[in-house]
């Protein structure tokens, strides 16, 4: 199973929680089972421990996986405000992207499909 952006921002409300804001979870309305629950699968889900519970502090591999989850959720932000702003308007300059498939045989005929006919597929 996939993680989902919510178990992220759980994950960092949970280390927000540690470093930074005591009461995080009770400011946003958020109970604490909730988010241990999402920590827990989050940490299922990737097959790494992201807290040591008994010294009640994030692994160095949970402080790695932090920054990642940071940089999901603020290019998730500027995404939706991107094509909030002026939904009929707006240009999205991506640059030349490279997106890999894994599993999935026909990846070029999926592609070919969604992407407009200038661009190139290798």
């Amino acid at each position: 199973m996939a993680f989902t952006l919510r178990q992220l921002q759980f994950f960092i409300i949970a280390a927000a929680e540690q470093y930074l804001v005591s009461g995080a979870d009770r400011a946003l309305s958020i109970s604490q089972s909730s988010i241990t629950q999402a920590v827990r699968a989050l940490e299922d889900d990737l097959g790494v421990t992201l807290f040591d519970c008994q010294a009640r502090r994030i692994t160095h591999k949970g402080a790695a996986f932090l920054r990642h989850a940071s940089q999901i959720l603020a290019d998730v932000a500027t995404t939706r405000t991107t094509f909030q702003n002026d939904a009929e308007t707006a240009t999205v300059v991506t640059g030349k992207n490279r997106f890999t498939l894994f599993g999935l045989r026909s990846g070029n005929f999926f592609f070919a499909k969604i992407l407009p006919p200038e661009a190139s597929l290798s």
